[in-house]
């Protein structure tokens, strides 16, 4: 499973088309980081939702793949406050961070996910420029994915 969750991950950063996360309820470890292998991120603006990377209190470490993209989309700080505590924010917080694209109505985020799906997708060089921007992320953890091991694997004697 844990070399699964690489290989899904590498196979969602790698799509060449916009991939637009529409987070309506709780996004906690794979959830999270799902989120962080979109392209834009749309979340519920809801105070009682709750975001995290909750894995040290679960007493599970990150897989390779996930903590290549977690490195690599979120601020330093962030990252260390929010793994090492296993601190859950609100989606309130996260866009102050830039983490979130926009924040909607639970009513109004599948609507406002396709928009900006196909807003995204109306440009005419996206796929260009997502390669040029993600790429480097992309293909490090597809790297990940095809060497087939893991030091998360390690944990497990």
């Amino acid at each position: 499973m844990v070399l699964a969750i690489t290989r899904m991950t590498a196979a969602l950063l790698s799509l060449p088309c916009p991939l637009v996360a529409a987070v309506n309820g709780h996004a906690l470890g794979g959830g999270f980081v799902l989120m962080l292998c979109c392209d834009y991120r749309l979340v519920a603006d809801d105070h009682a939702l709750r975001l995290g990377l909750t894995e040290a209190r679960a007493g599970v470490p990150f897989p390779a793949g996930p903590i290549a993209i977690m490195k690599h989309e979120m601020p330093e700080g962030l990252l260390r406050q929010m793994t090492l505590s296993s601190r859950v924010v609100s989606p309130q917080d996260l866009a102050q961070h830039g983490l979130i694209d926009a924040l909607a109505s639970k009513e109004q985020i599948l609507e406002n996910a396709i928009a900006a799906a196909r807003d995204l997708a109306a440009q005419p060089a996206f796929e260009v420029v997502k390669k040029q921007v993600r790429g480097g992320l992309a293909a490090d953890v597809q790297g990940l994915a095809v060497a087939g091991a893991d030091p998360f694997l390690r944990s497990f004697g």
